[in-house]
């Protein structure tokens, strides 16, 4: 398994690439009703880990 970092190449930075990236993961992978309806079932979240295979 590799690296949990994402990294920008140096050319590439200071562009608003990764606040872009980040807003769109926000908006594809809202999960607050599938937390919310835990939550309220009693449930508690101790640890969130945020993954992805390529």
């Amino acid at each position: 398994m590799g690296s949990d970092d994402l990294c920008t190449v140096p050319e590439a930075r200071g562009q608003g690439h990764a606040g872009a990236l980040l807003r769109w993961v926000d908006e594809e992978a809202q999960r607050h009703a599938a937390h919310r309806r835990y939550l309220t079932s009693g449930f508690h979240i101790p640890a969130l880990h945020f993954g992805k295979s390529v």
